[in-house]
């Protein structure tokens, strides 16, 4: 397993990939400093810091959570759709072993950048606060370091509903459906909604984001269960 996942390390462009990573965790966290500095009408756009790093960890859940499906596109789908599957698959190597290296690189990718992310947008942000003032009372590192159980939480299971995608890329062998179910999916699932009455979302309840991580854990393994018997087109 570890040398297919090095043949398909091989095949990415890894340093495409961190060029990415960065961009998205470098504009995450000037877009918070940015709005968190604007007063309107005397208020702030964030009353504590704890609702600060939520709102960092949303941006991060959703942005990473479409690289994932990204990642599910180029990385699997789009070899059925250009054709050099059917190459891969003429090696003497099992399918299932080759599908299932690929899409344990994907899950890694999408798990290990969600929690970097968030890492990285804790520490951004306790450093940012004490040149410019985003939210009134201090940022401690004791709070970042309490997240963390929650980020790691939070990236696997988004990492583990970024696979649902892989049904509907899978089905037309469609890199674009699978790019446009992983943004609906990502999105909806952390929308806000509630209003005056307190901010929700369906990620904010555990068993949602649990019950979508196992389904597509799930979608995952039924995609190449059988594809040792199947045929590629």
């Amino acid at each position: 397993m570890l040398k297919l996942m090095k043949l398909e390390f091989a095949k990415i462009k890894v340093s495409s990939i961190v060029r990415a990573f960065v961009i998205i965790a470098a504009s995450i966290l000037a877009f918070t400093i940015l709005t968190g500095s604007i007063i309107d009408e005397g208020e702030r756009m964030f009353d504590n810091a704890s609702q600060m790093l939520a709102f960092g960890e949303i941006l991060c859940r959703i942005s990473y959570g479409i690289f994932g499906g990204v990642m599910l596109g180029n990385v699997v789908i789009g070899e059925y759709k250009e054709g050099t599957i059917q190459n891969l698959f003429s090696y003497p190597i099992s399918r299932k072993r080759i599908m299932g290296c690929k899409l344990c690189i994907v899950f890694g990718f999408t798990f290990i950048t969600i929690l970097l992310s968030e890492i990285i947008f804790g520490i951004g942000m306790f450093l940012a606060n004490r040149w410019i003032t985003i939210v009134t009372d201090p940022i401690t590192l004791m709070q970042i370091m309490g997240r963390l159980s929650g980020a790691v939480f939070s990236a696997g299971a988004t990492a583990g509903l970024s696979m649902i995608p892989l049904y509907f890329g899978m089905r037309r062998k469609s890199v674009t459906a699978t790019i446009v179910a992983g943004v609906v999916i990502n999105c909806l699932v952390n929308s806000s909604f509630g209003g005056d009455q307190g901010q929700l979302s369906l990620f904010s309840i555990s068993m949602v984001p649990a019950g979508l991580c196992i389904l597509g854990l799930a979608i995952a393994y039924v995609s190449y269960r059988d594809i040792d018997k199947r045929d590629v087109i």
